[in-house]
């Protein structure tokens, strides 16, 4: 496996865990980060399109946006 798959599977595996925490239902909330134990993930849904922007206080880690 190459480096860049390597990457791009710890990143979707990082990103399952979170959206695994999100309720289907909210609209904004906040938690601590699984992937890396240190920051808070905070997340928001848009009313309109209800996609989600998801991001680790910690640098380097988990940031997403649908």
């Amino acid at each position: 496996m190459s480096k860049l798959e390597e990457n791009v599977n710890e990143f979707f595996t990082g990103i399952d865990k979170v959206m695994k925490l999100i309720p289907k239902d909210g609209t904004s909330g906040d938690f601590p980060c699984p992937v890396c134990g240190k920051g808070t993930v905070k997340w928001v849904r848009v009313a309109y399109n209800r996609h989600l922007r998801i991001g680790c206080s910690t640098p380097e880690c988990i940031m997403m946006m649908q």
